[in-house]
């Protein structure tokens, strides 16, 4: 099995050795990508909300996007 060390230097090598800017820019915002992750603090409503949500979910409570536009066009008279 690979270590995460040589993982780490093969990356390293090849993009050193790169001369593609469209290779390095594409490495660039691959990397960049997981500091922009945020970590959001919630409400405790909100936690609530999530916990029904999950609830609906494995209680098979659920409607397609179709029949949510439907839904939605009786609402809009």
């Amino acid at each position: 099995m690979v270590s995460i060390e040589q993982i780490k230097t093969k990356i390293i090598d090849k993009v050193k050795a790169s001369k593609d800017q469209a290779f390095l820019e594409t490495i660039d915002r691959l990397l960049g990508s997981e500091k922009e992750q945020e970590i959001v603090d919630l409400t405790k409503a909100q936690e609530a909300m999530l916990q029904m949500s999950e609830n609906d979910i494995q209680l098979g409570k659920l409607i397609t996007e179709k029949e949510l536009d439907e839904l939605d066009k009786q609402w809009n008279y």
